[in-house]
């Protein structure tokens, strides 16, 4: 007997993002089903897409909560992120997600290298004092190249 072939991390992982996605996007329609908007979207994927049409006649509802995000960052590589999202009181279309890596982590390292290469950028040129007459301070603008 041949062995079992497991689909590779990454496989899985955007299967379960496009479930969550889908889910939530079941979710959103309860909450607006009047929009036309949301309507044409859901119509355009089902169309386009088997995936899409698989997923949506599970019918699955789940709000966002929290989880673990895998991001393939393009300079530092994989990041492995837990987040927490908070919804605002009163407004169910606006929320905070916030992201945290493990401490001692190699994703908490890498965002560390991030952090540190923007942190080594250069100030942000400074700004002169308000306009006269005006709340409203100048732009800021970058030095053009010397001559």
């Amino acid at each position: 007997m041949p062995p079992l072939r497991q689909e590779p991390p990454h496989r899985r992982r955007r299967c379960a993002v496009a479930e969550e996605a889908v889910a939530f996007l079941h979710l959103d329609v309860g909450r607006h089903p009047n929009d036309r908007r949301l309507a044409a979207l859901i119509g355009e994927l089902s169309m386009h897409s088997d995936t899409f049409r698989t997923l949506w006649a599970a019918h699955p509802v789940q709000d966002k909560t929290h989880g673990t995000k895998h991001i393939c960052h393009p300079v530092v590589g994989e990041l492995e992120l837990g987040y927490e999202t908070l919804l605002l009181p009163g407004d169910l279309d606006q929320c905070l997600v916030v992201y945290t890596a493990p401490a001692g982590s190699p994703s908490e390292d890498r965002l560390r290298l991030l952090a540190s290469w923007q942190a080594s950028d250069p100030p942000a040129p400074q700004t002169s004092a308000p306009r006269p007459g005006t709340n409203r301070r100048p732009r800021p603008t970058r030095p053009g190249p010397t001559r």
